[in-house]
């Protein structure tokens, strides 16, 4: 079996998903710790991302298995659908529940359930999508915003990148150009594109987009940094407006110039810092990032890096054991995370993907 056929499969039996009778039914989990055997939350951020990786499974194999569970996950995600149109970040499998709502975890939210809609048919999705997308535009409406309260409405926290507004949002595209494809509203459309706008004002002279949190200024997170081109390169094709690829381009080249000698990439780069930590979060990123911009005939020079960061991922892949198939996390502040991970792993299955397949890839279902 080869490594794109041992994540696929991966994806359905190792138990990241949960398949049960109870309420946790179709959401997917944060990552299997394998020291203690377990999974510690379900995540509505990756379980949006989940939806996604099977609707892509779907639509290359057409096999009826990828589209169940992909319904599971939407139902799911209907479920924990709150008050004010958003769902909130985890539960843990103990019952406590981390209820911060974000706006990127529900972008990627938006994206599967809208994904989905269109492929099922079903319309809970389309009223599931239009909930969340019109949660987003609250969101939006006093400035570009990262956290919602239900007291106090949306706002903004510099304690880390996740918590404040940043280029990173223009990932927040993928969700709202499906909605306003499916819904016909073409406010979601015009959202999109503002948020892009508003992204690459982030982007620094040098490529990399760049935000402040208490502790660092002007840094760079190498996650979030991919995001921001990910959501720029989605909204230049389906906006068709070719205004992004020269910021995306600026943004993958000051990347890949940051490449170690083992072909791995960076965690965090600022000017008073680093972070060398490697994470295959960042790495699957760049690697698609890569690939869609060689397609494109742009990053004229870096195809062998592209090639040194793909290898330098698969040697994070699991061979054993009932979690074969799935990524490793990588490395936190030097240490390695001794457990399997949900959205590495679907990152790297498109990143496989994408390099076995060169310059004929597509950017639908782009986890």
């Amino acid at each position: 079996m080869g490594a794109f056929e041992s994540v696929a499969n991966w994806l359905l039996s190792s138990g990241i998903q949960n398949i049960t009778s109870n309420e946790k039914n179709g959401s997917f989990n944060s990552w299997y710790d394998i020291d203690s055997g377990s999974y510690p939350y379900m995540y509505s951020e990756i379980t949006g991302y989940g939806i996604t990786a099977l609707l892509y499974l779907y639509d290359i194999t057409g096999k009826e298995i990828f589209l169940e569970r992909a319904k599971l996950a939407g139902d799911w995600l209907l479920s924990v659908i709150q008050d004010c149109g958003g769902v909130i970040a985890k539960i843990y499998h103990d019952g406590r529940k981390d209820e911060r709502i974000f706006a990127f975890d529900n972008g990627m939210v938006l994206y599967g359930l809208a994904n989905l809609a269109r492929v099922s048919g079903d319309n809970s999705y389309s009223d599931g999508t239009k909930r969340i997308a019109d949660f987003l535009l609250l969101m939006q409406s006093s400035g570009m915003n990262a956290l919602f309260d239900t007291e106090h409405g949306p706002f903004n926290s510099k304690e880390k990148w996740s918590t404040q507004a940043g280029g990173y949002h223009a990932k927040l595209s993928l969700g709202l150009l499906e909605a306003a494809k499916i819904l016909g509203r073409s406010k979601y459309a015009k959202a999109a594109e503002e948020l892009c706008n508003k992204a690459i004002k982030f982007q620094d002279p040098s490529g990399r987009f760049v935000f402040d949190t208490l502790s660092d200024a002007k840094a760079t997170h190498l996650h979030p940094h991919a995001y921001a081109c990910e959501g720029l390169v989605y909204a230049d094709k389906f906006l068709g407006r070719q205004r992004f690829m020269d910021n995306v381009e600026r943004a993958v080249k000051w990347s890949l110039d940051q490449q170690m000698s083992d072909g791995g990439l960076p965690t965090l780069c600022s000017p008073t810092s680093s972070d060398k930590s490697q994470r295959t979060d960042i790495l699957s990123q760049h690697v698609r990032l890569g690939v869609l911009m060689l397609q494109e005939g742009r990053l004229a020079g870096y195809s062998e890096r592209i090639n040194a960061l793909l290898k330098r991922l698969m040697s994070f892949q699991n061979n054993s054991g009932k979690q074969a198939g799935g990524f490793f996390y990588g490395y936190e502040n030097g240490k390695k995370m001794n457990h399997i991970n949900s959205w590495c792993s679907m990152f790297a299955l498109q990143a496989v993907r994408y390099g076995e397949h060169g310059k004929k890839v597509k950017i639908d279902y782009f986890v």
